[in-house]
């Protein structure tokens, strides 16, 4: 039984599709964060310092998932082979690690807003800071125990 022949179409025109929308997304993320800044200046400090952590983190995330497509069209550009099986490149784990630190932070954020906003609500707001925490938690022992393995065959 052999491998039928690869069709970039099918896998990579996905992912590149895929890493294209999140590189528009990022602009309107920038945008969102400009127009804060310029408009919202009377802010607390710590407001606006999670704002910049966001933004700066989105920005971490895009370049990760631009360097994994780098890796997966430019690197082996040629070999007529899926870059799929060859693995997955530390810079797809960053990315996964990174949003899984971006979507509880900004749901951490919108348990905060309802916790000011209607008070007698704390048991919905407690409901989405552990599941928030949960979050950060799985993300990051997946991306250790998956990026360790990563770098392991990376350095070998």
């Amino acid at each position: 039984m052999s491998l039928e022949p690869f069709n970039p179409n099918l896998t990579l025109g996905i992912y590149q599709v895929g890493v294209l929308c999140s590189f528009l997304l990022l602009g309107i993320a920038c945008t969102q964060a400009h127009f804060y800044y310029t408009h919202y200046q009377d802010d607390s400090v710590w407001l606006k310092l999670l704002v910049a952590f966001i933004c700066l983190t989105e920005l971490g995330q895009a370049a990760s998932l631009a360097a994994s497509l780098y890796s997966y069209t430019i690197s082996i550009y040629g070999q007529n082979i899926d870059p799929f099986l060859k693995g997955i490149p530390l810079s797809l784990g960053e990315a996964a690690l990174l949003a899984g630190l971006i979507a509880p932070t900004v749901q951490s954020f919108f348990a905060y807003r309802i916790m000011i906003l209607a008070p007698h609500a704390v048991l919905i707001a407690c409901t989405i800071w552990f599941l928030a925490l949960g979050q950060i938690c799985l993300s990051t022992t997946m991306f250790i125990q998956g990026g360790f393995k990563i770098l392991i065959r990376h350095m070998g």
